[in-house]
């Protein structure tokens, strides 16, 4: 499994919403950013590698108890990007955080 078609859209999409893409995790590739808020909470946005037949998983986790997963072709990683970026910051905007 690779993440080379996953890289060719999320590094400038990363770069255009100014979040740090950790590639590497216990000595395992990953795709995986976080987004703070207030309060010190925070979502964690990561990307599974592009499945055999096309398909991209976008994955969103609060760090407690909320998680949502996005998935489609890899043509629509950076719509699903989009989605996910603005959920979490929803969830970032409420006024009691993660809890």
């Amino acid at each position: 499994m690779s993440y080379e078609l996953v890289d060719q859209i999320l590094k400038p999409w990363s770069s255009a919403h100014q979040l740090h893409v950790y590639t590497e995790y216990k000595d395992e590739a990953v795709r995986s950013m976080d987004m703070v808020g207030d309060k010190d909470s925070k979502v964690q946005i990561w990307i599974d590698p592009v499945s055999p037949d096309g398909v991209v998983s976008v994955h969103l986790w609060d760090y407690h108890r909320r998680r949502k997963q996005l998935s489609g072709p890899v043509v629509d990683l950076n719509k699903l990007l989009d989605a996910a970026y603005q959920e979490a910051t929803e969830w970032l905007s409420e006024p009691r955080g993660n809890l």
